[in-house]
């Protein structure tokens, strides 16, 4: 029973808290197993406390409860192998309620666009007559329908840019406004990630791969796989992702800022701000783009019926 984004945050933090004051794994599953309401969920919990205390690390209890992703879960065991649970407990939490934060965003900019096309459905139902008949009337119905089917999957794409499945990664890239949304998210999460991970101490080496692991985007997880070779052989990162062509210009001057000061995760962080706030300033003008587009089509439906019914 996964944990939802907006659940996962609070659950970082609070293991975070309770390690941090020396509670045990253990006892930490077990105090948040009194707390859960949800009753399948709380059994998870306590069979996770049971595993804990027969000696299991957090990482793989996680990844077996299916609490977490596995990209998440694969980051709290470098935190283990580095030693640094903890911050690395405390860095996940802030990267979940930045994703949340970002997903309510998203939801609330799409939610007058997809109100307007649920009111409009039932009027596309009244022209299939008009469309079926082959008159001029009818033509124009099925252009309009056309249109509508367009916007609506258009809208259904926007609302999977956070979390893109694969097999639509590639129409995401061909897709206009969405295709550098889709980029800016995987940026500002591949920046964060290399923020959180080089602040607990990562390797640079494990730090790339679970970076591009977890930056939900096939084609800048390649190009930054491709870069781990570059650290292997002992290139900067800059150096290593540069050659890769993994960041933008403003990413890399960051970055470089970042090796120069010995502060790449501050450096990282703001370059993740950035991208984030690049990325909803793109979901707001594509909104705006195509509620213009979904009132103009349903203006034109409005049209058609009260014409059909003069006609008739």
């Amino acid at each position: 029973m996964s944990l939802s984004p907006s659940e996962r945050g609070q659950f970082y933090r609070q293991l975070a808290a309770l390690a941090n004051a020396g509670v045990t794994p253990a006892a930490s599953f077990r105090a948040l197993a009194r707390e859960a309401s949800i009753p399948g969920r709380r059994s998870i919990l306590e069979h996770c406390s049971g595993a804990f205390e027969r000696g299991a690390k957090m990482s793989a209890v996680l990844r077996e409860a299916g609490l977490l992703p596995n990209t998440h879960c694969a980051v709290v065991s470098a935190g283990e192998e580095s030693g640094n649970v903890v911050s690395v407990l405390r860095c996940m939490a802030e990267l979940s309620e930045h994703e949340w934060r970002f997903r309510a965003h998203l939801a609330r900019e799409l939610r007058t666009t997809k109100i307007t096309m649920l009111v409009a459905t039932p009027m596309v139902a009244l022209l299939f007559a008009d469309i079926m008949s082959g008159t001029s009337r009818g033509i124009a119905a099925a252009v309009l329908l056309i249109l509508f089917a367009w916007a609506m999957f258009m809208q259904f794409l926007a609302a999977k840019v956070v979390d893109t499945p694969l097999r639509l990664q590639n129409l995401l890239q061909k897709t206009p406004f969405l295709r550098s949304i889709a980029e800016f998210i995987a940026l500002s999460r591949l920046t964060r990630l290399i923020s959180i991970l080089y602040a607990s101490g990562i390797p640079p080496t494990r730090l790339l791969t679970l970076a591009a692991s977890g930056c939900g985007n096939a084609s800048i997880s390649a190009r930054v796989l491709t870069a781990v070779q570059g650290v292997t052989a002992g290139r900067t990162y800059l150096q290593s992702l540069q050659e890769a062509a993994v960041l933008p210009s403003f990413a890399s001057a960051m970055l470089n800022t970042g090796e120069e000061t010995g502060n790449i995760d501050a450096a990282m962080a703001y370059a993740a701000d950035h991208y984030q706030r690049e990325a909803l300033d793109r979901v707001h003008r594509f909104n705006i783009v195509l509620g213009a587009v979904t009132l103009l089509i349903v203006g034109a439906l409005v049209g058609l019926i009260v014409a059909a019914g003069h006609g008739a």
